[in-house]
């Protein structure tokens, strides 16, 4: 499992691999939608948004904010607005995660944030939650951190609830600055 989710990391920072990704992402959620795993498909916030899940929930849709600010001169705390309409019951589980890429001269630094959704989520009112992604560390132990400017931030948020109804949706990527 490991071997795969290093594989899945390298093919998203190449654009051959990230357009690989996307097929087999597509050629997911057709299958998923041919089994009946997931419900309802739809365009939304810039990205794609479904429900999936035993019932029918509405879509996510994703907002990423079109500034992200510095936090002591390393990490980038990115704005993320999720509307999404009530699921059948309160979120039992979920999360936003953004990945943020920054060109510096000859170097692309990019870094991944999580932020886990509350069971107040996805209650028909938008929330904007605030993700900090952080640069990765190299085999030294140092890491390149994110300086103020253009950057690029993609989104993806889930929310199930208990029954496993959820509401998915994605955005991005997105030039936003980094400031501070």
């Amino acid at each position: 499992m490991t071997v795969v989710i290093v594989a899945l990391l390298i093919a998203s920072t190449t654009t051959a691999g990230l357009g690989s990704l996307r097929a087999i992402q597509a050629t997911l959620l057709r299958t998923l939608h041919s089994a009946g795993l997931v419900t309802d498909a739809h365009a939304g916030g810039g990205g794609v948004s479904m429900s999936s899940g035993p019932g029918i929930s509405e879509p996510a849709t994703v907002q990423i904010g079109s500034s992200a600010k510095l936090i002591a001169r390393v990490f980038a705390a990115v704005p993320v607005t999720v509307p999404c309409a009530p699921l059948p019951a309160p979120v039992a589980y979920g999360g936003i995660s953004v990945q943020l890429l920054q060109a510096q001269g000859r170097t692309v630094v990019q870094g991944y944030g999580f932020v886990s959704l509350p069971a107040t989520a996805c209650n028909g009112s938008a929330s904007t939650y605030t993700v900090d992604v952080y640069p990765p560390m190299n085999a030294s132990g140092t890491t390149v951190p994110y300086r103020g400017g253009s950057a690029a931030a993609s989104a993806f948020v889930y929310a199930c609830d208990s029954s496993n109804d959820c509401a998915t949706g994605s955005a991005g990527p997105q030039k936003i600055r980094i400031s501070g």
